[in-house]
């Protein structure tokens, strides 16, 4: 029961911005999707080199539309000296999160469904840290 407290109580907080994140992260995710596909399929890269690529083509219009929209009214948006640097550092880590999920399931599954799989450990590593110490409300 407490569980169902603390979560109504984090939507209740979180839930408006939550649901921006998801937005900014669908069209994020069409653009990896996508550049992911376009690569490994239709070019032929490897599965790293692939996954790479796509990741940081969308981590950066990820940064571009999360701090025009998403953030946009924490205090701290203003302080973008601090805010790339994190974001990359915490999206390295979403990155090699990515790559590893990529390359684990990949054996197991066929390679798009890993993507997918990778993506939501991603999505959920990206809000979990990004609101709190990239756009951190002051």
């Amino acid at each position: 029961m407490a569980n169902l407290v603390m979560f109504r109580r984090t939507l209740a907080e979180h839930g408006p911005q939550m649901v921006r994140f998801a937005i900014v992260g669908v069209i994020n995710t069409a653009i990896d999707f996508a550049i992911f596909s376009a690569l490994h399929f239709g070019v032929g890269f490897g599965i790293v080199a692939a996954n790479v690529l796509a990741f940081l083509v969308a981590v950066t219009n990820s940064f571009i539309m999360n701090r025009a929209w998403t953030f946009a009214g924490r205090k701290g948006s203003g302080r973008i000296r601090y805010q790339l640097p994190m974001f990359v550092a915490l999206n390295t880590v979403g990155l090699v999160l990515s790559t590893v999920t990529v390359l684990a399931l990949s054996e197991m599954m066929q390679v798009l469904a890993a993507k997918v799989c990778a993506i939501v450990v991603v999505f959920l590593w990206n809000y979990a840290t990004i609101q709190r110490f990239v756009y951190r409300a002051d």
